[in-house]
């Protein structure tokens, strides 16, 4: 289940369609536009306590079915104070809280 808590500051730090979510597993992913990443890092780590970025990597979606973008930048995010990984506490410490960043770019 998704935290509701979480939900409400992004909603108050970002408008609503600047991201969207999903989950598939034990992932609770955010997907926002590159241009709002600064404003929902800033937001997840000041009102929301994921005080530690875990991982950061990237992703080609070249072949992916319905793909919207060619790469994404994923964050993987920690709160070192209550443990979370993820939108919910009882994910294990292989858990992830992603988010994820696209913009489209085209090769010259």
């Amino acid at each position: 289940m998704i935290s509701e808590a979480i939900l409400t500051s992004l909603r108050d730090c970002l408008s609503p369609e600047k991201f969207t979510t999903s989950e598939f597993r034990d992932n609770k992913r955010i997907i926002v536009a590159s241009d709002a990443l600064y404003k929902t890092l800033d937001c997840l780590k000041n009102r929301c306590g994921f005080d530690m970025l875990v991982d950061v990597t990237a992703a080609d979606y070249l072949h992916y079915p319905d793909a919207k973008d060619r790469f994404g930048v994923i964050y993987a995010l920690l709160s070192t104070t209550s443990g979370r990984t993820g939108w919910n506490a009882k994910f294990t410490t292989c858990s992830a809280f992603i988010l994820k960043a696209t913009r489209t770019c085209v090769a010259s």
